[in-house]
């Protein structure tokens, strides 16, 4: 034998429940779950492309800063080089100027 409470519940949900009353009620939680849904993949598509636009101007600023390194130390070596050639240069100079003035010392020395 059933109880009392039951009987009332039982009765509340063939009047309520499947009766059909509730069917809009569910239609709307539906449509809210799909739109929900569809709310979060566009959500999520468009966050993926917002993270693959970051990362492309990372490694833009990435290779740029690369190719300026490179820039760099290829103008360094050059410099370098430029660098040693003037020191040669100056050392050849030395060297004449040397023996320029060890010409000049030995005609003052020497009585023409």
């Amino acid at each position: 034998m059933a109880s009392r409470a039951a009987l009332r519940l039982r009765a509340y949900a063939d009047k309520h429940i499947n009766s059909g009353s509730f069917e809009p009620l569910k239609q709307v939680m539906v449509t809210i779950g799909c739109a929900s849904f569809v709310a979060e993949c566009f959500h999520h598509d468009h966050m993926a492309k917002l993270q693959v636009i970051a990362a492309e101007k990372q490694k833009n600023a990435l290779l740029d800063s690369r190719n300026l390194a490179a820039q760099a130390l290829k103008d360094n070596r050059t410099e370098i080089e430029q660098t040693k050639e003037t020191i040669q240069l100056s050392h050849q100079i030395i060297d004449q100027s040397k023996q320029r003035i060890a010409e000049l010392e030995k005609q003052q020395v020497s009585p023409s």
